[in-house]
């Protein structure tokens, strides 16, 4: 977990609305989007950003935040890189979660229809 900061504690909210408004429509974000709404350096691909705030540190706050409330993984819906198909594991059924909970079924079945097309 990442140190509590001022500027975590208002990340964290911000991408909780992004991804929950992401999720209400089937879609995804990627690592660099979610960096890019937050504007925080890539993690690992600026050497100037080594101890700084990243996406991933706020994605894991926001793991936790969801877990608190009972609800699904938001953070499910930032993949690591561009492209239509979703990497296989356990995220998947995490990310179906997310668009069930905020979406209902037509966000679920339109999220399918992005991560399996191809």
């Amino acid at each position: 977990m990442p140190v509590d900061t001022p500027l975590l504690r208002r990340a964290v909210p911000a991408l909780r609305v992004e991804l929950a408004d992401a999720a209400t429509r089937g879609r995804t974000l990627t690592l660099a989007e979610a960096s890019a709404f937050l504007d925080l350096p890539l993690p690992r691909l600026d050497a100037s950003a080594v101890g700084q705030l990243s996406a991933p540190d706020v994605l894991a706050a926001l793991q936790l935040a969801c877990a608190e409330r009972g609800e699904p993984d938001l953070a499910s819906l930032v993949l690591p890189h561009d492209g239509p198909a979703a990497p296989e594991g356990s995220c998947d059924e995490e990310r179906r979660r997310c668009w069930r909970h905020w979406g209902g079924p037509a966000a679920e079945a339109t999220g399918l229809a992005r991560t399996t097309a191809g």
